[in-house]
């Protein structure tokens, strides 16, 4: 077993320039000092480049730039694949550009994979942190699919119900169990939930407590634009569909066995109509209650200072030159 198993930690970035450097820095600061940065940039039209640019010439063996041949916009979906395809380590992070981890992120969670090998799929708990960077006092946590804490387990009919990893940022996974083509292109904003879906059908998972992930909220981004368009409850039945059905066509029931892959497909579309007529209810509570913890937690905001004391820690250390 290798003690010190390399991390790739792929970032997709279109116009990030406001909170890129801050999401870099995150990754550098970390107390686990062997990873690649592999940061893909998506044809971004404000100074995200420039941004990069910047950041790589302080740090050039840490960090591998990529876009895409024809330098225009290609979607998450084909971002990540494009990253994928560079990864030379044995665990895969994946951080958006504006969120933020702890210094203590991929340290916690390599931990956990090299203890429990039959775990594939390891998160964290999540905080929400708004654009000026204050950080929720309480860990987001869902009403109905709420996962264990602290032991590995099956996550497919808590990921019917919903996301309960929430973001690509909270997750690492194992390389072995991830494809490049298990990043579904359409629909568009689901990529996360519908990769973990095919996860799994081929791991166990573990909600790891001892670390953290900070999921920035804003009204602009493209998940909160999305959840108000026309269609996006049928959009998101859609992509659970479509994930499931790849994940077990991955198992040739529906065309080894046509009886076995039609009673496959009638058993998971059944449980995906039925948990999406219950999911109206459970997100109608899941919103008051995110409601009531949101203006309990107005009176003490937490500002995320992770920055300033991890660099001074981190100071003059090697591995971080």
């Amino acid at each position: 077993m290798n003690k010190n198993p390399l991390v790739s930690v792929v970032m997709p970035v279109y116009n990030g320039e406001d909170f890129l450097l801050a999401a870099l820095e995150s990754v550098v600061f970390q107390d686990y000092p062997y990873i690649e940065i592999i940061v893909i940039n998506d044809g971004s039209t404000d100074k995200s480049a420039d941004v990069i640019a910047s950041f790589s010439d302080s740090r050039p063996a840490r960090i591998k730039i990529l876009e895409h041949p024809d330098r225009r916009r290609h979607g998450i979906a084909e971002t990540y694949q494009l990253g994928l395809q560079h990864c030379q380590g044995k665990y895969i992070a994946f951080l958006e550009h504006d969120d933020l981890w702890p210094s203590n992120k991929l340290s916690e969670q390599v931990k956990v994979l090299e203890d429990f090998p039959q775990v594939g799929v390891v998160f964290a708990d999540v905080h929400h942190c708004n654009s000026e960077g204050k950080v929720s006092a309480r860990p987001f946590k869902t009403l109905v699919n709420r996962p264990p804490a602290d032991k590995p387990f099956k996550a497919t009919w808590r990921l019917l119900w919903g996301n309960c990893v929430s973001t690509f940022s909270n997750m690492m996974v194992r390389r072995e169990y991830l494809n490049v083509n298990d990043i579904i292109v359409s629909p568009e904003g689901f990529q996360d939930w519908m990769l973990l879906l095919k996860l799994a059908f081929r791991c166990k998972f573990y909600h790891c407590t001892r670390t953290k992930t900070f999921w920035r909220q804003r009204p602009d981004s493209f998940s909160s634009i999305m959840k108000r368009m026309p269609g996006y409850r049928s959009t998101r039945r859609l992509s659970i569909r479509k994930a499931v059905a790849s994940a077990v066509a991955e198992r040739n029931l529906f065309s080894r066995y046509r009886l076995a892959g039609s009673f496959a497909k009638v058993y998971w579309y059944s449980a995906i109509f039925l948990l999406s007529g219950f999911e109206r209810v459970a997100e109608f509570l899941q919103l008051r209650v995110t409601s009531l913890q949101g203006r309990q937690g107005e009176k003490t905001p937490l500002t995320y200072t992770f920055l300033e004391k991890d660099s001074q820690e981190l100071s003059g250390c090697e591995k971080y030159s």
